[in-house]
This record gives structure tokens, C-alpha cells and sequence, in this order.
């Protein structure tokens, strides 16, 4: 099993736990995507754009801030990769 298949399982599993989390769907659509599976990445990234458009965003994400922030976006500039995802693909 590949990296980013292992992401996907600790991803699905993330959301299941806590399905607000903008910042799993919004990496689970990243690792779909460099898998090659469009519809499913599309599917994720829509919901971390709409996590990021509600008012129901707001999971909370355990790690250390330091790590969060080397992997992560901001709320603004995931909602920008999001909709330049969807538009191109």
C-alpha cells in the first residue's frame, strides 16, 4: 500500500470521527487526485468547500501547530485551491 493510499484510510476514518473537519477532506481530495480517482477527489474537495463556506466547519484537528501549518493551507487559500480544482477538473 502506497502513501497515499495509507492517507486515505487514516483520512476516511478522520471524517468519519469527526465529519466537519475541512482539513481531511480537503487532503483526502489531494491524495485522491495524485491517485488518479477524479470523481472521488472531486467529491472531497467540494465538501471541504462547503465546510469552509458553513458555519458548520469548526472539527478540531489534533497535532502539534507547528506540523498543522507546514501541511496546511489557510481557510482562505484552501477555499481558492478548492475552487481552482473543481473548475479545472
Amino acid at each position: 500500500m502506497g502513501e497515499f493510499q495509507r492517507m486515505e484510510v487514516v483520512l476516511r476514518r478522520a471524517l468519519f470521527l469527526e465529519p466537519r473537519l475541512w482539513e481531511a477532506a480537503w487532503l483526502l481530495g489531494g491524495s485522491l487526485a495524485r491517485l488518479g480517482r477524479r470523481e472521488a477527489a472531486r467529491r472531497y474537495f467540494r465538501q471541504a468547500l462547503d465546510l469552509l463556506e458553513g458555519e458548520r466547519s469548526g472539527g478540531v484537528f489534533i497535532t502539534d501547530p507547528t506540523v498543522l501549518a507546514w501541511f496546511l493551507p489557510s481557510r482562505d487559500e484552501a477555499r481558492a485551491l478548492c475552487e481552482a480544482w473543481l473548475e479545472s477538473h
